[in-house]
């Protein structure tokens, strides 16, 4: 659940297909009207998410791609603003009046009245956390959009937040190497705040290491799947509230990524998992 939303259990992110410049953009609305065939409703994009010479360009594409899925409720979609492209700088800019301007830009690219789920991309070190989050309370009373969130935070930066107003929810990477990473997800966890964990393979850093441990290969072959859909399958029992957030650039990678959802994993089993990507990362 994405508060009062029904949602996949993991959500397919669009940043991959912008920056793979291999891609046109036929190709890329292509992908992400796979991605909603293969089961993903939850569409993760952002104002940063564009190329060098289109602004707000990956929302445009899921506006084409997916627009009508969109305005049906069919696919909810989270943006974020205050973190944009220039040129190759990815700045951020936390002040009030940016973030409104960058939430009116992404209304008019996604071509809807009210964001679903709308959040800070990165705190701005120049800008009071208080300030940046107080914006997002305004959009939200001005319903244009409809949830709040934060990104890349560290627990007292998340909890600052919540003392302007209610968190909907929080987009972070999980680093197993960081215990501030670990405690963002405790927290939520224990006050049912949804987890949209983004690049959520990266928990493994050695994966032919990973991929050649005995256990994992037999893991693997009982559920005819891949070390990669281990680790998602992993991800999901972190958290009641977990939703890794997972992107891909070819058609056979976004079907098993949604497939992996169905991995049902026994506690001995995603504890030793645990172990063998923990020493992956190591």
């Amino acid at each position: 659940m994405l508060g009062d939303l029904s949602v996949s259990s993991i959500a397919f992110g669009g940043a991959g297909l912008t920056f793979a410049e291999h891609l046109d953009d036929a190709r890329r609305e292509e992908l992400l009207r796979v991605a909603v065939d293969a089961g993903f409703t939850l569409i993760d994009t952002a104002l940063a998410y564009s190329t060098a010479d289109e602004r707000h360009h990956n929302e445009r594409l899921v506006a084409r791609a997916l627009g009508s899925s969109i305005r049906d409720g069919s696919v909810t979609v989270i943006s974020k603003g205050g973190h944009y492209r220039d040129g190759d700088r990815f700045p951020v800019d936390g002040r009030p009046e940016a973030i409104a301007a960058d939430c009116r830009g992404s209304l008019e690219a996604l071509g809807v009245d009210a964001i679903d789920l709308y959040l800070l991309h990165k705190t701005d070190p120049e800008v009071p956390l208080e300030e940046s989050v107080g914006a997002l309370a305004a959009l939200r009373e001005q319903g244009l959009v409809k949830r709040v969130g934060v990104s890349n935070v560290s627990r007292d930066e998340l909890r600052r937040a919540q003392s302007v107003t209610v968190i909907d929810a929080v987009e972070n990477r999980l680093d197993l190497s960081r215990h501030d990473s670990w405690a963002v997800l405790s927290y939520v966890t224990k006050i049912g705040m949804p987890y949209l964990a983004y690049s959520p393979l990266s928990v493994v850093s050695d994966w032919s290491r990973f991929a050649a441990n005995e256990f994992v290969r037999t893991l693997a072959t009982e559920r005819g799947a891949s070390p990669q859909q281990l680790v998602l399958a992993w991800l999901l029992v972190q958290g009641a509230t977990v939703i890794p957030i997972t992107g891909a650039t070819r058609e056979e990678t976004i079907r098993l990524s949604a497939a992996a959802s169905e991995i049902q994993l026994t506690a001995e089993q995603a504890v030793l998992l645990g172990d063998e990507i923990r020493a992956s990362a190591a």
